[in-house]
């Protein structure tokens, strides 16, 4: 998978899972152990991604 397909899946996923996110704290149902959870694993998988970019892209040149 090349780095912009990985970013547009990562970004997907992100807005499913912080719409979870809203969707529990506008019903009052939130569990902020797993909120911190899920927080921690978006942190992980943002790290991740950028490791893996850092391969295609340096910090100097435009993501096209």
């Amino acid at each position: 998978m090349d780095s912009y397909t990985a970013v547009k899946q990562y970004l997907r996923e992100v807005s499913y899972r912080l719409c979870r996110i809203e969707t529990a704290l506008d019903r009052g149902v939130v569990d902020w152990k797993d909120v911190r959870e899920e927080a921690l694993e978006l942190l992980t998988e943002a790290q991740n991604l950028y490791d893996v970019t850092q391969a295609d892209y340096s910090l100097d040149s435009p993501i096209e």
